[in-house]
């Protein structure tokens, strides 16, 4: 599944990481995806990764993250899989600033629970 951000970003609150994007206000199909963790505070289950709706959120559903030049790739667990039917979500992320601040936060909530990777190409 791919789409284009229409926001994106990161916000902290009381040391819970939120990380995202969406491409609300879209006149297609909405789609979002958001990853939840306190670094400082791990929970032994992961990171919580949630993708449209709470139906197809959960932890371990993430396998890797690839960080392009223009936005990222998730790739999902056979958990996730299972649930969703999809493999993987592309978003486009055309505003630099947003993309950073979405890389800055999908990297402290990894916690060693999925693999980050950087392609030097566009996606």
């Amino acid at each position: 599944m791919k789409f284009i951000a229409r926001e994106c970003g990161m916000r902290i609150d009381k040391g819970v990481i939120t990380a995202g994007a969406s491409n609300a206000n879209f006149a297609g199909k909405n789609h979002s995806f958001v990853f939840v963790a306190n670094p400082n505070q791990p929970d032994p289950e992961g990171t919580y990764f949630e993708i449209d709706d709470q139906i197809y959120g959960g932890y371990q559903n993430v396998k890797s993250v690839f960080f392009y030049k223009n936005g990222v790739k998730i790739i999902f667990t056979k958990l996730l899989v299972q649930r969703f039917n999809y493999t993987e979500l592309n978003v486009v992320i055309n505003n630099m600033n947003d993309f950073n601040k979405l890389k800055e936060g999908i990297t402290k909530v990894c916690n060693n629970n999925f693999q980050i990777n950087e392609i030097l190409e566009e996606l």
